[in-house]
């Protein structure tokens, strides 16, 4: 018997069980939402993913093949891709490790000794939060013809736009701004998936909110790619699509360091502009940008 504890982004399902006698804690409110699994929809992928206690994998023999200097690192185990989390700089205190296999038809997450002895009344933080459930996505996302961006996604008329830029471009301003407006509504201020599904180009809320903390689990038909940056004055410029991929790639969470997936990653977001108009929009923080929104298609 296992217990269960499953999350889904962008139609993928993290199908979790978790190992006796390892206990974790609930998701919690900001993850009710997207707790929600609806296997019918089409794009709909099961993953399943277990949680167990026990030693780390070894990694000191391995080549870190990313490394943040601070939490975490990614490592090649043979085929296998191996994701540490720790306290610091050192391996020595890592929490957990995510072993994801070539073939990428399970997660296995292992919960390390040190925050097992951390853990209150033997009960672990859930492991599927950020920023784990985030580095799963990212790295399941380019063989399912998906790709994370720095951006906030709303919707009107049943479709939604994407406002990207990096942090303190101007997101959650316009997110802010935007939804004062009757036909607006919001999925998320920070970070949005686009995952192609079939012939279709979907757009799906993520639970990483942003400043104004809006993560909802729904997803429109994507209408159009908008670059942001704060200006004295608003202005909505059409872009080409080879200039819209240079500002795309910077806000784009690529694995540069995974050549397969690199490549996925970088095909998919150069059909994408050639599928979607992409604009730059120059905009002061003040209704009067509401203007030059009424311009997008």
């Amino acid at each position: 018997m296992t217990d269960r504890s499953d999350l889904e982004i962008a139609r993928i399902h993290l199908a979790a069980s978790v190992e006796p006698p390892l206990r974790v804690s609930c998701l919690g409110s900001s993850r009710g939402g997207f707790q929600r699994i609806a296997p019918e929809l089409p794009g709909h992928v099961e993953v399943p993913v277990t949680l167990r206690a026990g030693e780390l994998p070894e990694t000191d023999s391995l080549a870190p093949s990313f490394d943040t200097g601070s939490t975490w690192r990614a490592y090649r185990d043979g085929r296998d891709v191996l994701l540490v989390h720790s306290l610091g700089p050192s391996p020595d205190r890592a929490l957990w490790a995510v072993r994801l296999p070539a073939d990428e038809d399970r997660v296995e997450v292992s919960v390390g000794p040190d925050l097992l002895r951390r853990a209150e009344g033997g009960l672990v933080p859930n492991p599927l939060r950020y920023p784990v459930d985030q580095l799963l996505m990212i790295h399941l996302l380019p063989r399912r013809d998906g790709v994370l961006l720095h951006a906030a996604g709303l919707r009107r008329e049943g479709r939604a736009i994407l406002f990207a830029g990096r942090s303190g471009a101007g997101k959650s301003t316009l997110t802010r701004l935007a939804l004062r407006q009757d036909g607006w509504d919001g999925l998320s201020d920070d970070r949005m998936i686009i995952r192609m599904v079939g012939s279709e180009v979907l757009a799906f809320g993520t639970p990483w909110g942003g400043t104004e903390q809006i993560a909802v689990n729904e997803s429109a038909p994507l209408g159009a790619l908008v670059f942001l940056h704060q200006a004295p004055r608003n202005r909505l410029l059409r872009l080409e699509p080879r200039q819209a991929l240079e500002q795309l790639l910077p806000i784009a969470s690529i694995l540069w360091f995974d050549l397969d997936r690199m490549t996925r990653s970088l095909e998919l977001c150069e059909r994408l502009l050639r599928l979607l108009p992409a604009y730059e929009l120059h905009f002061r923080d003040d209704p009067s940008v509401l203007k030059a929104l009424a311009e997008l298609p």
